[in-house]
């Protein structure tokens, strides 16, 4: 071999080395980057707004409108679509419970899977409410205790505080019982449908 074989053969191994490094430094380098910048994506995946970290519920006892009384965790492995009413569903909670049962029956073989829920806060009932029951047979409606039903909201946490000062949003509980997940009053329900079908399918619990 000439000495310029050599020195060809010696640079290209070289190159090749400089090459292998570069890329194996190339992800730490970029988190660097990321890390100092304070970059993150501007858009994510879900459409609902995600809770980070997920927040595990205090178990709370309730009482069923069909007279049930049970604990929040005995709903476990499902997942939970929760939301909150103040007396007569109507307004906004009447659009959430609609959503809910709409973004549930979507899930088709996965809906088994899900739980839907209306928590009743003390207010004024009208006769609108067990017709209402009537017409969503699925669904658990929580009338009480009082104190445990504002536990609950309590820990629901929302930009203007919690559940029980704001209750027109719609909350997703984990079959882990975390928080992860909120809508707020308004939500377009095929995206609430799309983040569910999304968490079913990747998810190995519930």
């Amino acid at each position: 071999m000439t000495t310029n074989s050599f020195e060809h053969r010696r640079n290209q191994n070289r190159m090749i080395l400089v090459a292998l490094l570069a890329v194996a430094l190339l992800p730490l380098v970029a988190a660097i980057v990321l890390k100092v910048t304070h970059w993150h994506p501007k858009r994510t995946i879900n459409y609902g707004q995600l809770i980070k970290p997920a927040q595990p519920l205090r178990d709370v006892n309730i009482e069923l409108r069909t007279g049930d009384k049970i604990r929040l965790s005995d709903l476990r492995p499902h997942w939970l679509m929760i939301t909150f009413s103040r007396g007569a569903c109507l307004g906004a909670c009447a659009k959430n419970i609609y959503k809910m049962r709409q973004v549930h029956i979507a899930q088709g073989r996965h809906a088994q899977r899900v739980q839907r829920l209306l928590v009743v806060l003390p207010g004024e009932e009208h006769g609108e409410m067990a017709q209402m029951v009537r017409a969503y047979p699925n669904m658990k409606v929580v009338v009480g205790p009082l104190a445990e039903e504002q536990d609950l909201a309590r820990q629901l946490k929302t930009p203007d505080g919690d559940a029980l000062r704001d209750p027109g949003w719609i909350y997703f509980i984990d079959p882990l019982g975390n928080y992860m997940m909120r809508y707020p009053p308004g939500a377009d329900p095929s995206g609430i449908r799309r983040d569910l079908a999304r968490l079913l399918r990747v998810s190995q619990i519930g």
